[in-house]
């Protein structure tokens, strides 16, 4: 899916649209989504990563994988997280995050943005464009959640 930017704008220095909405981006910047059926997940229960680049003209999907910790017996957003610096994304869009996760993604430089449960990917890159998105301050829940 791709999300155009209308044309650019000079007097802008580095801002761009998504949907409408101006965002402070590098022109470089890769966001990921832990998703399932089209939902945003935890980084641990998704199916799929999704890999979004922000580019000159847009945001488009740049590429979609198996989640590397769906079979993972404990600390599975680990595995996602992982991906995410292994392809130079700057953030990762989720539906909760563990201490061990949130630590991680602080370690390792990534933004973490956590949505409601039941929000669709479209939705979530709508409500981050839109600023409507603030950095995680810490983790959503403690050990054991989801059995993990």
């Amino acid at each position: 899916m791709m999300f155009r930017f209308p044309p650019k704008n000079p007097s802008l220095n580095g801002a761009a649209f998504i949907n409408g909405f101006q965002i402070s981006v590098s022109m470089t910047d890769k966001v990921m989504v832990a998703s399932s059926n089209g939902m945003v997940t935890g980084p641990g229960e998704g199916e799929y990563l999704i890999i979004y680049e922000l580019s000159g003209d847009g945001l488009m999907e740049v590429g979609r994988e198996l989640n590397p910790g769906l079979n993972a017996t404990m600390h599975r957003g680990l595995y996602a997280l992982k991906r995410a610096k292994e392809i130079g994304a700057s953030s990762i869009v989720v539906t909760e995050i563990g201490p061990p996760g949130y630590r991680a993604a602080q370690q390792w430089g990534l933004t973490v943005y956590v949505v409601p449960e039941g929000t669709s990917v479209n939705d979530a890159l709508a409500m981050l464009a839109s600023g409507k998105l603030r950095p995680a301050t810490g983790p959503t829940h403690g050990h054991g959640h989801h059995g993990h």
